[in-house]
């Protein structure tokens, strides 16, 4: 990315794996996080606290998600309407050292 992309000073992963894999790059590069380039995942995994670095990631309530998706398919599969059709689970940040 930043062959590509000099100027960057920021990458944002849909995934912690991935951010994972780019600060664990990072490192062996010698590319300083977040001092040169800011790295943040999605999902909070365990292991997101335990990275030197550690990485920021935005957290989302996985459980409830899980629970929602399986009224949600009783619901279906019993024919009924899903009146709401969307819904907002909310999310939270999680700063840490490496943005």
């Amino acid at each position: 990315m930043l062959d590509r992309h000099p100027d960057a000073d920021a990458m944002v992963f849909a995934s912690d794996v991935f951010s994972s894999g780019a600060l664990l790059a990072c490192t062996r590069r010698g590319i300083p996080v977040p001092d040169r380039l800011a790295i943040t995942g999605f999902g909070d995994s365990d292991i997101a606290a335990h990275l030197v670095p550690s990485l920021t990631t935005v957290a989302v309530p996985t459980k409830k998600i899980g629970a929602l998706a399986g009224s949600l398919l009783l619901e279906r599969m019993q024919r009924r309407p899903v009146t709401e059709k969307v819904r907002d689970v909310g999310f939270r940040l999680v700063p840490r050292e490496s943005s």
